[in-house]
């Protein structure tokens, strides 16, 4: 692997640590290294700093007995991630069998015509942490961002950046809070709609920033597209239906499975 300047590579000293074991220990510390890095507008961590960053390494019997629990889930998140991405292109490849032609030469409508876009708000408290009152996720324009106390949608949901980074297509089926930089998708077509924002719009030409990325919703929904037929809307999602269901939930296992990961580096670091 190459890393760049924006990168501190740790490589470990195997006589005293086991690889996985540090990447635990790492990822347990994110919060202490986010406090000691400096820097305005990108926080860094200096290589003097990560040199002298303190950290547990018990004797390496321990260490293995602690990934006799850790390593485990976490290996079984990294299968349920492949799965789904092995499930994302076989849909890909259903939605390009039957629509790329059409896509390239029979455009018919608006992006509009499929769905209803909608800007997500401002929640008027956030907190880093899910708690026992913070329990909805804010989804920002490309990643959960903070949870919050009450949900903005509670039903199947897509949602990308509006502001910001563009492009990060998103979707759930679960109480949500969607945040101002985001729009909201809402359609009966979902499968065929992501396949659309994910892989078939050109979201540079949409923007209309100046300082910072920005597209409009007026300029979305005026995207052309091809709008299936009936029975091409019903032949698509007989294929793909099923595919999506398991996708979710593979989805909420891993969220499962990460708290429970979560739960055993609390007690073991």
């Amino acid at each position: 692997i190459s890393t760049n300047q924006g990168f501190k590579s740790i490589v470990p000293n195997t006589d005293i640590v086991i690889p996985e074991y540090l990447y635990f220990v790492m990822k347990k510390s994110k919060a202490a290294l986010e406090q000691v890095s400096s820097g305005s507008t990108f926080k860094e961590v200096s290589t003097k700093v990560m040199s002298n960053f303190e950290v547990d390494i018990p004797s390496i019997e321990v260490q293995r007995k602690m990934l006799t629990y850790l390593m485990p889930i976490s290996q079984k998140i990294e299968l349920n991630k492949r799965i789904n991405d092995n499930l994302a292109e076989t849909k890909s490849a259903i939605f390009n069998e039957l629509f790329d032609s059409k896509l390239a030469n029979g455009l018919n409508g608006k992006l509009r015509d499929i769905t209803d876009i909608k800007t997500g708000k401002r929640p008027k408290n956030k907190f880093n942490q899910r708690d026992s009152k913070a329990i909805y996720p804010i989804i920002g324009a490309t990643k959960v961002m903070g949870f919050t106390t009450n949900f903005l949608y509670d039903e199947s949901v897509i949602t990308i950046g509006r502001v910001g980074t563009h492009g990060v297509v998103q979707r759930y089926r679960e109480p949500i809070w969607v945040s101002d930089n985001s729009f909201i998708f809402l359609s009966k077509h979902e499968d065929y709609l992501y396949e659309l924002l994910s892989h078939r719009i050109k979201y540079s030409s949409l923007n209309v920033g100046s300082t910072q990325p920005l597209i409009t919703q007026s300029d979305l929904k005026n995207v052309d597209i091809y709008v299936p037929t009936k029975q091409e809307f019903s032949i698509f999602e007989e294929r793909t239906a099923a595919l999506t269901k398991y996708q979710f939930k593979l989805n909420k296992q891993n969220r499962t499975l990460k708290s429970l990961q979560n739960s055993l580096l609390d007690k073991y670091f």
